[in-house]
């Protein structure tokens, strides 16, 4: 009898629930509050297009900092006042913090300008309200007559305007527009 108490007591405290352990896990299997499939979201200002958005998926989470978030990757627009395209932006993932309004690219971004130069980096930041794309990891830049690597990024969303912070690779620079003194 004395062995079937022992046996009785053990199962009953192996069998106690810890509300914050619960708590902890149920917290981190949280599901979105709302999934779109086959999304396209227009940006307007002044009534007039600014950029559209696709997304296979979009996830969007309401909780203290809310989030939206495209899994399966995204692809973004901008255009000029004429509705022509002026650049696009691709990644493999994407998350957007719906407080400060940017916008996470990661995994394969590719910005391209309708000059044909393209950008290729593994993390960028959208930031809708100054319009702007910024990065603090490497990037490189292809025009059609160099290659320009680097640490760090930042451009106009149209990506006719960038610099990058610490810049290597080869950069070619014509005489005729330096304002360099001559020698």
């Amino acid at each position: 009898m004395k062995n079937l108490t022992f046996v009785l007591l053990l199962c009953i405290a192996a069998c106690s629930n810890d509300t914050d352990e619960i708590n902890r896990i149920t917290n981190e299997a949280k599901s979105p509050t709302e999934t779109i499939n086959g999304l396209q979201i227009l940006y307007s200002d002044s009534g007039f297009v600014k950029a559209s958005m696709k997304a296979a998926v979009m996830n969007r989470y309401y909780n203290d900092t809310p989030y939206t978030e495209l899994p399966k990757g995204v692809a973004m627009y901008f255009f000029d006042i004429g509705q022509d395209t002026i650049s696009t932006l691709t990644a493999k993932y994407a998350i957007r913090n719906e407080i400060n309004r940017t916008m996470e690219a990661r995994n394969d971004v590719i910005v391209k300008n309708k000059k044909g130069e393209t950008l290729n980096t593994e993390k960028l930041v959208w930031n809708e309200a100054t319009g702007k794309f910024t990065s603090d990891v490497f990037v490189k830049i292809t025009t059609a007559s160099e290659v320009i690597m680097g640490q760090g990024f930042e451009a106009n969303q149209d990506f006719t305007r960038y610099s990058i912070k610490k810049p290597k690779g080869s950069i070619i620079v014509n005489k005729s527009d330096s304002t360099a003194p001559a020698f």
